[in-house]
C-alpha cells in the first residue's frame, strides 16, 4: 500500500526502505502456506499461486517506481529481504547486514521475487549462480566486494540513507527520474546505438 502511495505522489522525490527491528527483513513466513489473505475463494495451490504472484509483484512495484529508491540494510536481509533490497536502485548496508537467498534450502526453487533477474544485473553471472544454488550466506564487507551493495555505513545506516537521498533531492525533478529509467532500460539495450537512443 505504501509503494502503491509512492507511485501517485508527486511531492516525494526519492524513497528509503529499511527494516522496523533488528534485520531488513527475512521473507515471507511460511508457517503459514495458505494464507487467508491470498483469495479465500480459491483452494490451495490457486490461492497459493496468487499469493505468490502479490509478494513478487512488490518488487516489480519497486523498481517500477519513479522515485529512486534506496535500501538501508540494517541486519540479515534474506529470501524475499533479498529481493526487496535488490529491486532497489541504491543498496548501503551496515556491518550486521547479512545477505542470502534461502529459497533453495526450504525445498523451494532457488529463485524467487525477482532475485534471477535483479541479482545477476548487480553482482554479474557467476556471483548471482553462486548466492542463488547455494544459498550461502554474504556478509556485509563481501556484499561490497562483489557490488551487492555499494557503501557500508560507519554509524547510522539510515542517516547514511537519507544523506544520500537529500543529495538526489537537490537535483531536477525530470533529471531525477528520467535518470532512473535510462539506467534501468539501457541494462537491456541491445547495443550502444539503442542505449544512445533511449539517452537522447
Amino acid at each position: 500500500a505504501t509503494i502503491d502511495q509512492l507511485a501517485a505522489n508527486d511531492e516525494c522525490r526519492v524513497a528509503v526502505i529499511t527494516g522496523a527491528g533488528r534485520g531488513f527483513c527475512s521473507g515471507l513466513d511460511l508457517t503459514e502456506p495458505n494464507p487467508i489473505t491470498a483469495d479465500g475463494a480459491l483452494e490451495f495451490p490457486r490461492s497459493g499461486m496468487r499469493w505468490q504472484e502479490r509478494i513478487a509483484d512488490l518488487t516489480a512495484k519497486i523498481h517500477r517506481l519513479r522515485q529512486p529508491v534506496i535500501a538501508a540494510v540494517n541486519g540479515p536481509a534474506y529470501g524475499g529481504g533479498l529481493g526487496i533490497a535488490a529491486a532497489c536502485d541504491i543498496r548501503i548496508a551496515s556491518d550486521s547486514a547479512r545477505f542470502c537467498t534461502q529459497f533453495i534450502k526450504l525445498g523451494l526453487g532457488g529463485c524467487d521475487i525477482g532475485v534471477s533477474y535483479t541479482l545477476p544485473r548487480i553482482v554479474g553471472a557467476g556471483q548471482a549462480f553462486d548466492m542463488i544454488l547455494t544459498a550461502r550466506v554474504v556478509d556485509a564487507e563481501e556484499a561490497l566486494r562483489i557490488g551487492l551493495v555499494t557503501r557500508l555505513s560507519a554509524g547510522s545506516v539510515v542517516d547514511d540513507a537519507l544523506a544520500i537521498a537529500e543529495t538526489l533531492c537537490g537535483y531536477g525533478n525530470f533529471g531525477l527520474e528520467s535518470t532512473k529509467q535510462v539506467l534501468w532500460a539501457n541494462l537491456e539495450a541491445s547495443s550502444l546505438d539503442a542505449a544512445l537512443h533511449v539517452e537522447n
